[in-house]
């Protein structure tokens, strides 16, 4: 089937002024086509493309403003389908870029929300400082200003409420500036503030521990920061540069199975190892649990610290899971044998 030539001007249509006269239109398959023509014809009708408005019909009586070309051909059959889809395809694509362009001016306008509040929050703090000697002379702190009250709360509201805004590189000059002072808040962010708050707590996630992951101590930084977050390649970064703003001081440590956390001087290997081994001279042997319990430490980190010091032979196991009637927990001695020479006698 061939569509007739553009030449060819548009049959009359005797009913054409008539609105309730029914459309009919003929088609003729001489030279074959006819399933082709009944697949698109079937493909358009499930489509239902003119419910979604997809497809610009003819009006019932031409305007006369529109070009020759438009008012005979309009936008019916295949051509009219495929310009609806490419013009569709165009506004969209129109709109995704204009949404993408808004969302960054909302990032950027982001940023500047976050700097500014902190911006505010610090002055509102040190207008709201009472002199030293004030607090001396009167035990009842007075009340905050209720302006300042009311801009807390709506910062607070936004989720702009902050001590001390994040660090982030843009601030910095260099890189090493940027990860010393990564490092100070991360200090903060272990040890908390050295003046409590009103509930008595620092807020300190180390303040009563002394030992923790590391994954847990990146998880809950990321989460103090709220913004501009800090991958694990820089917090391992920052890991080294945490002694200088620590007391006292946290330093990393890597055991054998690859399990990394942060201590306190308490939590070191010798420490830990002298305490230990007193521990079994004086009680005599103890489990792993045990330990745990005595430490405050969970009972996997108490594993891996044990291990590192039986490791260097000041302590051995009696393993009942090794005898012919064992079963129980494995329990550690004081290693008596350092030193001893066996002379082959039994």
């Amino acid at each position: 089937m061939k569509s007739a030539p553009s030449s060819r001007p548009t049959s009359p249509d005797l009913d054409d002024g008539d609105a309730t006269s029914p459309r009919i239109i003929k088609v003729s398959f001489r030279k074959g086509g006819d399933k082709a023509f009944y697949a698109v014809l079937k493909r358009s009708l499930q489509g239902k493309l003119w419910e979604s408005g997809g497809i610009g019909f003819r009006s019932q009586m031409p305007d006369a403003s529109l070009p020759s070309e438009h008012s005979a051909g309009g936008r019916s059959g295949i051509t009219g389908i495929l310009r609806t889809v490419e013009t569709s395809a165009q506004g969209q694509q129109e709109g995704m870029l204009d949404a993408l362009q808004d969302l960054e001016a909302l990032m950027i306008k982001a940023k500047d929300m976050v700097r500014l509040a902190a911006e505010l929050n610090e002055k509102l703090t040190a207008v709201s400082a009472v002199p030293d000697a004030q607090l001396l002379s009167s035990s009842i702190a007075p009340p905050e200003p209720e302006e300042a009250t009311f801009i807390r709360s709506s910062l607070s509201q936004l989720g702009l409420q902050m001590s001390n805004a994040p660090v982030t590189l843009d601030m910095m000059k260099d890189e090493k500036r940027w990860i010393e002072q990564l490092a100070k808040e991360l200090a903060q962010v272990l040890q908390g503030s050295m003046h409590p708050n009103q509930n008595g707590s620092s807020g300190g996630m180390m303040r009563r521990r002394g030992v923790i992951a590391s994954d847990e101590v990146w998880g809950g930084w990321n989460r103090a920061r709220g913004v501009a977050l800090i991958p694990p390649s820089t917090f391992l970064l920052v890991l080294p540069q945490l002694p200088l703003f620590t007391e006292p001081s946290i330093q990393a440590r890597t055991f054998a199975s690859g399990l990394s956390v942060l201590h306190t001087p308490l939590f070191t290997h010798a420490s830990f190892s002298a305490r230990l081994s007193g521990l079994l001279a004086l009680t005599g042997p103890r489990t792993t649990t045990q330990v745990a319990e005595e430490e405050g430490i969970t009972l996997g980190l108490a594993s891996e610290m044990i291990a590192a010091v039986e490791a260097d032979g000041h302590i051995c196991r009696d393993d009942d899971a090794s005898a012919i009637a064992g079963g129980r927990e494995v329990r550690w001695w004081t290693n008596i044998f350092v030193g001893y020479t066996w002379d082959g006698q039994t």
